[in-house]
């Protein structure tokens, strides 16, 4: 089965060999079954806790112990062993961390390859090239899904150094890699730090009631509560139809969108500059989120959304949006809203009765403006460490690309 590797696309060293990925690897395929889930027992691991590079504690399933040995029969992972996700997503590669008992779902296979001829830590190194992960998504398939038969992956052409070199190949990522997550974890928690900052400013601010502020009901400043429209949207008409999805932190996210060309609800509902819109219905993390609008471009609003209709001379719809984002209004938020199974609500009688102390309309707009400027300064923060974050991603990619041409030892 070996052969040279003048033909492979990877300019790889001599003395590396290049053989189909089941030469030398055991496939344990769970493709096509679901067990049945208990609250607790053996942790099952399904194609959600499979990232790139790594095993993802949450979200949390379990069968019961009792099946294990019945369901697992079509082989027992071990410590080190990698899992592979076929579909949905294609492609993530993590290692098995732990001796516990694990359980496997549909949409997985664990690797397990000859010790004598490849590291399993290579393995998952080499799963995760850029070369590698090139073959895998040029062989999926799936029209709305992107999926890889069983056929197809074992036949997929992978490089065999020496195991001497795998080790040394994987001693040297071993230590970078590691300093690439602790850059990016400290990356991630300074990102996190500004955003936590400027929701500490928000709280300060919507607390404070200092000389000449009053305490309101939205409802004493607000003369309605519009519901937006219940008719349907497509892609095929020309005025946007904002929907849930797409309020996003205080803004409008103009993608994703549904249009309408019916003249009597784009009447009814025509946005004007500085409306607020409320995200009155969804699942309880999302129920209470807000975004302003500012004329971007001609749009109306479903039904999910209320668009609270401000005296304009008692509340600006800066200081009301950013009033509706601190996080001390929306914790009251989640302690009013209905719930059912699958939904929470906030109705238009509940948000008329929210509490705000309010300046007059030229403090509230001159506070609305500081916000603002903070904000920009957040955001320019952040543009600045995700730049950081796809350096460190490409970084990794470089790395990995050079190891499996045969650069790095």
């Amino acid at each position: 089965m070996k052969t040279n590797s003048s033909s492979s696309s990877l300019a790889m060293k001599e003395g590396w060999d290049k053989v189909p990925l089941n030469e030398y690897i055991t496939l344990i395929d769970y493709r096509g079954r679901t067990p049945a889930k208990t609250e607790s027992g053996v942790r099952l691991i399904t194609a959600k806790n499979v990232k790139l590079g790594y095993l993802q504690k949450e979200p949390q399933e379990f069968i019961n112990p009792d099946d294990y040995d019945s369901w697992m029969t079509r082989g027992i992972p071990k410590y080190g062993d990698v899992i592979f996700t076929t579909e949905a997503p294609l492609g993530n590669v993590a290692q098995i961390n732990t001796e516990e008992r694990l359980a496997f779902a549909q949409r997985i296979i664990v690797m397990q390859p000859r010790a004598d001829k490849i590291d399993q830590t290579f393995l998952k190194y080499m799963l995760l090239s850029p070369e590698i992960r090139k073959k895998i998504f040029d062989n999926g398939t799936g029209a709305t899904v992107t999926g890889i038969k069983s056929k197809l992956l074992k036949q997929i052409q992978i490089p065999i150094p020496p195991l001497s070199e795998q080790e040394e190949i994987v001693a040297i990522l071993d230590e970078v890699f590691t300093a690439i997550v602790q850059a990016r974890a400290n990356i991630e928690k300074n990102i996190e730090n500004a955003n936590e900052f400027f929701q500490s400013r928000l709280n300060e601010i919507f607390s404070w009631k200092g000389e000449g502020w009053e305490w309101k009901r939205l409802g004493d400043v607000c003369y309605g509560f519009q519901y937006g429209t219940s008719s349907k949207s497509d892609s095929t008409g020309k005025i946007p139809v904002l929907r849930m999805g797409n309020i996003r932190d205080g803004v409008i996210d103009w993608s994703d969108l549904k249009y309408t060309d019916n003249s009597t609800d784009i009447d009814k509902y025509l946005l004007e500059k500085d409306d607020v819109l409320f995200n009155r219905t969804n699942s309880a993390e999302l129920v209470g989120k807000s975004a302003i609008y500012k004329g971007e471009r001609d749009a109306i609003f479903a039904g999910y959304l209320i668009r609270l209709l401000r005296n304009k001379e008692l509340l600006d719809g800066d200081f009301l949006n950013f009033y509706l984002m601190s996080p001390k209004v929306r914790e009251y938020g989640l302690s009013i809203m209905s719930s059912s199974v699958h939904q929470a609500n906030i109705s238009a009688s509940k948000l008329e009765n929210y509490k705000i102390s309010l300046p007059n309309i030229g403090i509230q707009r001159e506070i609305a403006s500081n916000i603002i400027l903070l904000k920009l300064e957040i955001m320019k923060l952040e543009e600045s460490y995700n730049s950081k974050l796809s350096v460190l991603d490409e970084l990794k990619k470089s790395l990995l690309q050079k190891a499996f041409s045969g650069e790095l030892t």
